[in-house]
């Protein structure tokens, strides 16, 4: 059976998450799902790991807005691609969210200039006779810098309820904004706000963000579960339910955008 990769629109969050559905992988494959928007690309969570040989879904909670994404498997050697998906979300170009999706927060980037510092690995070793030093190095470190955002209204107590965990968090924006990354993990050091003016609610908070590589990657993420399930059937019977789904599947069902019936 052919590797065959889909991907949709799921309903309920605001900017809307995305599926991948991925079948025809035999036991045993190795495999790497990642979202790609033009030179972008992120690890969707999740998609690192091992197929059992059965149905693979996964939910992308990071998925940019405002262009075409293309989501790129990687099985073994080979590679499938999705036909392009574009989200749509016009309430702001950016948002700060906890890892899990469950909580978004609207915010306005006031850091325009995007600066950067990279850690570099390096150490030199004085070697007798010899002019040249030995040299020890390793990767350089992924970037780290300020970043200044601004709230207002209720997105401010979210902001600060987001931060208060310490937990890294996701900047996910949309598409095309110069050359900055769309989606990343960042880790937020001491951070400080205030508001901006005489009057009115605008808050801006200046923080330094360490950028990371995706937590527990191959962790899939759930955003629907048998409650929701309850909730869409609640007002029929299983007679009604076996009639629904009498040429369904397993697979079928597991993929079903629940939050569109709820």
């Amino acid at each position: 059976m052919a590797v065959v990769v889909t991907s949709s629109q799921l309903t309920g969050a605001v900017p809307p998450f995305a599926q991948v559905v991925v079948n025809g992988m035999t036991n045993g494959d190795q495999y790497t799902v990642e979202g790609v928007a033009g030179l972008a690309s992120w690890l969707v969570q999740g998609g690192v790991g091992t197929s059992d040989g059965s149905q693979l879904v996964l939910v992308d909670s990071r998925v940019p807005w405002g262009g075409p994404v293309v989501y790129r498997v990687t099985v073994g050697t080979v590679i499938y691609e999705t036909a392009p998906l574009t989200i749509t979300y016009t309430d702001a170009v950016c948002v700060f969210q906890s890892l899990d999706g469950s909580v978004i927060v609207p915010v306005e980037v006031a850091t325009f200039t995007d600066p950067k510092s990279f850690k570099t690995r390096r150490a030199f070793f004085v070697v007798t006779g010899r002019r040249s030093p030995a040299m020890r190095y390793d990767v350089t470190a992924l970037p780290e810098g300020p970043l200044a955002v601004e709230t207002s209204g209720a997105a401010t107590q979210m902001l600060e309820d987001l931060l208060s965990s310490g937990a890294p968090i996701v900047r996910r924006q949309q598409i095309g904004l110069r050359d900055i990354s769309p989606v990343q993990i960042i880790s937020v050091g001491d951070y400080s706000t205030e508001l901006v003016g005489a009057v009115g609610d605008l808050r801006v908070w200046s923080m330094p963000t360490q950028e990371l590589d995706v937590p527990e990657p191959g962790t899939v993420l759930f955003v629907f579960d048998w409650d929701d399930v309850d909730t869409v059937y609640s007002t029929l019977t299983w007679t009604q339910f076996d009639a629904e789904w009498a040429t369904g599947t397993w697979d079928q069902f597991d993929a079903v955008n629940w939050g569109a019936r709820l």
